[in-house]
């Protein structure tokens, strides 16, 4: 398989990904050669992004529910971050998230209070998150990319009000609650709330459709060391 071979090499630091421009990031060691980039992708050729529109009701009530529960937010598979801007990928106000999946491995404990949005993933090409996310009135997440290319991210808006919207390589776009978005993360992009209310969203990262079920299987036995390799190094849990 040459291309896994080379997505190998440049894993082990022997070939660098190509120069991605001003408006990408690439991870020199999380890199697959050979795909197909953009900023936007169509949500309605992605079968997991019909499967949770029809779900949409019941997955939003989920993400209430987990609004209205802040401590959920304090430990594991919550997460919470707060900050005053000022940098790229720097946040202003308070985002919080609770994980269906983490560094490429589901989390069955978030069964517990999204069952729903959780058995809405059984049989998807899961790749490396899947989360609610909740971005609080006037915040904003500043430009910043996830560097990983062999990803694109469906985006579920579970509730949100005009002021709230997402910017991938120049396009910004509003969201519509039950409307899917699907996006290539590897593409700078901010995220703000400029409303007087939360914004929810079902954030899901899915296998680039490009990739075939083999090089599918070699990266999900490859890619979750080689990151966690990498988080180590960085000083991450």
């Amino acid at each position: 398989f040459y291309d896994d071979e080379k997505y190998f090499r440049k894993g082990r630091g022997r070939t660098p990904p190509p120069d991605p421009g001003p408006e990408r990031e690439l991870n020199s060691r999380l890199y697959f050669p050979g795909l197909s980039a953009r900023p936007w992708w169509s949500a309605s050729a992605l079968p997991l992004a019909r499967g949770l529109a029809s779900r949409f009701s019941m997955i939003r009530e989920e993400g209430v529910r987990l609004l209205s529960r802040p401590w959920l937010f304090a430990a594991h598979p919550g997460a919470r971050g707060h900050g005053r801007g000022g940098g790229t990928g720097s946040l202003r106000g308070t985002w919080l998230a609770y994980y269906l999946q983490r560094y490429f491995q589901r989390i069955p404990l978030a069964a517990e209070h999204a069952p729903v949005a959780q058995r809405s993933l059984d049989g998807a090409p899961l790749s490396r998150e899947v989360m609610f996310s909740f971005l609080s009135p006037g915040a904003e997440i500043g430009p910043h990319s996830d560097g990983v290319n062999f990803v694109v991210t469906i985006y579920l808006p579970l509730f949100s009000s005009p002021g709230a919207w997402i910017r991938f390589g120049h396009e910004a776009r509003t969201w519509s609650d039950g409307v899917c978005f699907a996006a290539d993360s590897t593409y700078y992009h901010t995220s703000v709330n400029d409303s007087p209310w939360w914004r929810g969203l079902l954030i899901v990262d899915l296998w680039h459709p490009e990739l075939t079920s083999v090089e599918r299987d070699v990266l999900a036995e490859a890619v979750p060391r080689v990151d966690a390799l990498l988080r180590g190094r960085q000083g991450l849990s």
